[in-house]
């Protein structure tokens, strides 16, 4: 990882140099967010927005916002899901819990092994991906890719 900067054991680089031309926080311990509201949440997942001026970030308790890269402004927030507010849970800052399709219109979370797919410009979940036991998602071009927790990849179009 060379320059890359880590904390603990989590590369940092890219979310960073994203981040810190926005005017960001450095939480303790943790890979630098965006000022979204009290909290300074870790970052999941972060892409490039629809247009090259925005970065979608998901913090650990799924909330997903678009943010301005030169101000830090927030143009857009939507909440994060209501199983891991009601259980007070966070989403693990692993890299394996959400993802940000490479236009950043699509964010897909996992959500109690389950796979939630977010259209970011309505905030509306357009689709889940059925089963119990997804460990880790991403996208590679337009697909999504989820491995359960088996070892098994699947490949969603």
């Amino acid at each position: 990882m060379g320059s890359e900067r880590t904390t603990r054991g989590r590369a940092c680089g890219a979310v960073s140099r994203w981040i810190e031309r926005a005017d960001a926080r450095r939480p303790a311990g943790g890979c630098p967010v965006l000022a979204g509201g009290r909290r300074y949440d870790e970052v999941v997942a972060a892409g490039r927005g629809l247009d090259s001026r925005t970065v979608v970030i998901v913090n650990s308790h799924g909330q997903i916002r678009v943010q301005d890269i030169e101000s830090g402004a927030v143009r857009k927030t939507i909440p994060g899901s209501r199983e891991l507010i009601a259980e007070s849970r966070t989403l693990p800052t692993n890299g394996a819990a959400a993802a940000v399709n490479l236009t950043g219109s699509l964010v897909a979370i996992i959500i109690n092994g389950s796979v939630a797919i977010t259209d970011v410009s309505d905030g509306k979940v357009i689709g889940t991906v059925p089963g119990s036991d997804a460990s880790f998602v991403t996208f590679s071009g337009p697909r999504l890719l989820i491995q359960r927790a088996d070892g098994k990849l699947e490949v969603w179009d």
